[in-house]
């Protein structure tokens, strides 16, 4: 499993960890850790922001690709000559 996105209470830690996951390149997501309905809606917010962050790119890398594959063809053919 390679997690690109990793969700964190606010009260993670230590910090030093955290900024060992952002330097190995995941996208961290902190949320809050209270026991109130407001930081349960920031929580849900919050989850579901990085889940469709997470799907646009690999929509975009999906699409990337798409676009790459007939670069490449033309390249084959017209360039290597």
């Amino acid at each position: 499993m390679r997690p690109e996105l990793v969700l964190a209470s606010e009260h993670a830690g230590p910090p030093a960890a955290l900024e060992q996951l952002r330097r190995l390149g995941l996208r961290l997501v902190v949320v809050p850790a209270g026991a109130t309905l407001e930081a349960l809606e920031q929580r849900t917010v919050a989850i579901q922001r990085g889940r469709a962050a997470e799907r646009r790119r690999r929509d975009g890398d999906a699409d990337a690709a798409g676009v790459q594959r007939p670069v490449d063809v033309l390249r084959l053919r017209f360039v290597q000559r």
